[in-house]
This record gives structure tokens, C-alpha cells and sequence, in this order.
């Protein structure tokens, strides 16, 4: 009987236990449930809050500025006041060269340009100066064309075009070193009243026509290829064009060139050949720098004492920098102008100048020159001040 109530306690105290335990394992389940639930409400609420800081730190698009005129133009330019010694003619103060260049940028492709100028100065053998016209300064249309960018290789330029020709000729007046082109090209005087028949491009670089360019790519050159009236910055008073073509070729620091020009110059009837090749070297100073150039063609007109008009020219040019303001540099050039009287016929010209760089817009430059033209001095000195903007 003892046994029988013993092993009843046992299974009752047994049964509680097995009771409890089941009830504890159900509140934690029930625990569980409750924890996974929360955990799915916060990442729900986690994610949302990224989602709206990810949306807060995108930037907001600035609203498109509106396009002016103004934005599309550039205007640039520079002067070059000079002072001339010369020595068989009055020395004087000249504003030799202004040039006002304005480009619109009408589209990514196409570009409008305007340049204008104001010449002076006085024949260096002149009794007295002379200046461009009676009403100095007298400001002109030197360019004025249009510039269409074909692709990245091929552009076209119409209307009234500076020349690529050579190298003197096409370089700005505002990096050149020496104070004048050389003559065969211009002439031996600055081009106020020049015998038209001094150079072979005595009435200035710029002519009315098409020029077709194709940049350099790999170890090709860059072409140029043009076909112009022939008269400068005048219409045409023949019926024929002039041709040209340029070929130019950068290897490192040296560049190599040669240049040809086809047509007439003159009235209907009374035209004369303009003809001639040329060929350019040129080195930028790093520090010593080299420039050479030999022109070679015809024309002009024969007088009675010639029978020809061929010309031939040529100049070499040293210069120094080593990375300072200063750039002393030396030029001898030789022009034979077989249209004139034997005593006459040969300019030569030594020019030992330099330039002082004084900062990004300023430019001091001071020049001797000795040379003659047959028997004729033409030597001069002379200080020049260029600003540019």
C-alpha cells in the first residue's frame, strides 16, 4: 500500500514537471515570435530610413543657366608702340601695329573671326616717315572669315584668310623676335606705301578665298590647301585664282616645312606671275632655338634693266633661353630683287636684338640693325614695347 502511494507522488510530481516544462517552452516560443517580430519591424524601418537618407544626399540638378551672347565671344589683341633710330631718315615715335581680334564661337563646330589693324610707320630710308594714310591711324579689316571645324582633322576657313605660307609670313608679329618679317617675304621696308613688287606678299598675309586644313595625325603633316583671288584684301581685277598648299611637319621640338603658291597679280591683260616656293626649319629656343627659310620664285615686273623677275631670299635665326625672361637673338637675311637696278638689286640685313618676357602680357624688345640695299644705308635701331590682352 506504502508503494502504491509512493509511486503515485512520483507520477504526479512527474506530470507537474513534464507540465511546466511544456508551459516554459511555449512562452519562449512565444518569445521568440515576439523578438522575430520586432526584428522585421526594425529592419523594415532601417532600410526606409537609407532609402531616405540615400534620396536626401543625391545631388538636386542646378536649374540650366541661361545662354548669353556674351558667353560665345572672345576678344583679344595686342599693340606695339616702337621708337626708331634710323640712320639716314628721321627718327620717330610710331604705334607700329594694333590688332583687335574678335571671335564667335556660333556653334561647337563653327567660329566667326574679325581682326582689325592699324599699320604705321616710315620706309626705312625715307627722307621723311610716312604713314599709312593722311588720316592716321587709320583702322582696317585685316580678317574676317569663317571657320568650320569639319571633324577632328578637317576644318575649313572662307573669306578674307590669313596665309599659312612658310613660316615668317604666317607667324603673328606678336611672337616673332625680330622687329620686321623678313624682306623677301614683305619687302625690306614695313608695308606703308611698299613698292607692290617688293615681296611676295607685299600687300600683307591675308587674301580673299577657301582654305582646306588637315591636322597632323601620327607621322603625317598637317595640309592646308588654298585657293584665293590673289589681290590681298582687294577684289579680284583678273580671271585668275591663286593656289597654294602648305605642308608642315612636327617631330619633337623641331618642325619642318614647305610651301608653294601658283597665280597672277594685276589687271585683266596687264597680269604678272606670282610664283614661288619655300622652305622652313625651325626650333624653339630650349634653350637654343633655330629658325632658317629660303623663298625662291617669280615676280613683279622686268624693267629695262632686267630681263627677268625672278627673286630669291633666305634668313638664319639663333636665339637662347634658358627658361629666363631674356631671349638675345641674331638674324642675317639676304634678298635679291632682280627687278630693280643692278646697284640696287640686293638687300642684306644683320639684326642683333633681344626680348625680355617682363610678364604674361608684356613684352620688351630691343633691336640693332645694319643693312643696305646696294648702296643704300638702311640700317636702323629701335625699342619696342608690346602689351598684349
Amino acid at each position: 500500500m506504502r508503494r502504491t502511494i509512493t509511486t503515485l507522488v512520483v507520477g504526479l510530481v512527474l506530470l507537474s514537471l513534464v507540465a511546466a516544462a511544456q508551459a516554459q517552452q511555449s512562452e519562449i516560443q512565444v518569445l521568440r515570435d515576439s523578438v522575430k517580430q520586432l526584428s522585421d519591424q526594425l529592419k523594415a524601418v532601417t532600410d526606409k530610413l537609407q532609402a531616405l537618407e540615400t534620396k536626401q544626399a543625391t545631388p538636386v540638378a542646378a536649374p540650366a543657366a541661361k545662354s548669353s551672347w556674351a558667353d560665345k565671344v572672345q576678344i583679344n589683341g595686342y599693340l606695339q608702340p616702337q621708337y626708331i633710330w634710323r640712320n639716314n631718315a628721321t627718327d620717330d615715335f610710331m604705334l607700329r601695329r594694333m590688332y583687335l581680334n574678335i571671335a564667335a564661337n556660333v556653334t561647337p563646330r563653327t567660329q566667326a573671326v574679325v581682326q582689325f589693324e592699324r599699320i604705321g610707320g616710315a620706309k626705312m630710308f625715307a627722307t621723311l616717315p610716312v604713314t599709312v594714310t593722311s588720316g592716321d591711324p587709320a583702322i582696317t579689316l585685316s580678317s574676317c572669315y569663317l571657320n568650320w571645324k569639319i571633324d577632328n582633322h578637317f576644318s575649313v576657313m572662307a573669306g578674307q584668310v590669313p596665309t599659312s605660307f612658310g613660316w615668317d609670313e604666317a607667324e603673328s608679329s606678336s611672337k616673332r623676335l625680330p622687329l620686321e618679317r623678313f624682306a623677301a617675304t614683305e619687302g625690306p621696308a614695313p608695308r606703308d606705301l611698299r613698292p607692290p613688287t617688293d615681296g611676295l606678299f607685299s600687300g600683307g598675309p591675308w587674301d580673299r578665298g577657301v582654305y582646306l586644313t588637315r591636322k597632323a595625325s601620327g607621322q603625317e603633316p598637317t595640309v592646308t590647301l588654298g585657293l584665293v583671288n590673289g589681290n590681298y584684301v582687294a577684289n579680284d581685277n583678273n580671271d585668275n585664282k591663286t593656289y597654294s598648299i602648305d605642308l608642315k611637319w612636327k617631330r619633337g621640338s623641331y618642325l619642318y616645312g614647305a610651301s608653294w603658291v601658283d597665280g597672277k597679280l594685276g589687271a585683266q591683260g596687264a597680269t604678272q606671275d606670282r610664283q614661288a616656293f619655300d622652305l622652313i626649319f625651325h626650333k624653339d629656343p630650349t634653350p637654343w632655338g633655330f629658325q632658317a627659310e629660303y623663298l625662291r620664285g617669280k615676280w613683279g615686273i622686268p624693267t629695262a634693266t632686267t630681263t627677268t623677275s625672278n627673286r630669291e631670299g633666305w634668313y638664319g635665326q639663333v636665339a637662347y633661353n634658358k627658361g629666363g625672361m631674356a631671349t638675345p637673338f641674331v638674324r642675317y637675311e639676304q634678298f635679291d630683287k632682280a627687278n630693280l637696278t643692278l646697284a640696287a638689286d640686293t638687300f642684306m640685313a644683320l639684326h642683333l636684338g633681344c626680348a625680355w618676357q617682363l610678364d604674361k602680357y608684356n613684352e620688351l624688345t630691343a633691336q640693332y640693325t645694319d643693312a643696305h640695299l646696294g648702296i643704300t644705308n638702311m640700317g636702323y635701331s629701335g625699342v619696342q614695347w608690346q602689351i598684349g590682352f
